[in-house]
């Protein structure tokens, strides 16, 4: 089966932290706090992975005491798959009016009463702890830090 992938995503691991970004997301001008680049900055093992691209199902995202339910969709060979799932513990600030999530339903937004943005949801993570049949990833690049070279690149072969 030939596969078109439209999504790839980065993973970091150390002993206390892992890290998953996606390609939408740097592609969105994500930030990260000082802590947080601190913490990656600690991360030696490196993964570049492709899979299918999970989205929400229009209509579908409910938030209900604090848990977040609906369908994460993924499309193989032009077939669309669909995942209920439910219970996913997201707890909104108090200052929340809002929740919204929009075309191309890649993420769930919370907005507070200024229309800013306060938390978000992407459909990616919900994929990767719900782990749907067919949508696991597949590694392309891997890396490994070596002792005493923090964040070196150094590149060992996927295959």
């Amino acid at each position: 089966m030939q596969r078109k992938y439209v999504t790839e995503y980065s993973y970091s691991y150390m002993n206390s932290l892992t890290v998953m970004v996606t390609a939408h997301q740097l592609m969105q001008g994500g930030t990260m706090t000082l802590q947080q680049e601190a913490n990656l900055s600690k991360c030696h093992i490196y993964f570049i992975a492709v899979r299918p691209l999970p989205y929400f199902k229009q209509g579908s995202i409910k938030h209900r005491e604090n848990k977040l339910s609906g369908i994460l969709c993924y499309k193989i060979d032009g077939e669309e798959y669909e995942v209920p799932f439910a219970d996913f513990p997201w707890m909104l600030d108090k200052d929340v009016v809002r929740i919204e999530h929009k075309y191309p339903f890649r993420e769930v937004v919370s907005y507070k009463a200024n229309e800013e943005q306060d938390t978000y949801v992407p459909a990616s993570l919900l994929a990767s702890l719900y782990e749907p049949e067919g949508i696991e990833g597949i590694t392309i690049y891997r890396s490994i830090s070596w002792a005493g070279e923090q964040n070196s690149g150094r590149s060992s072969n996927p295959s």
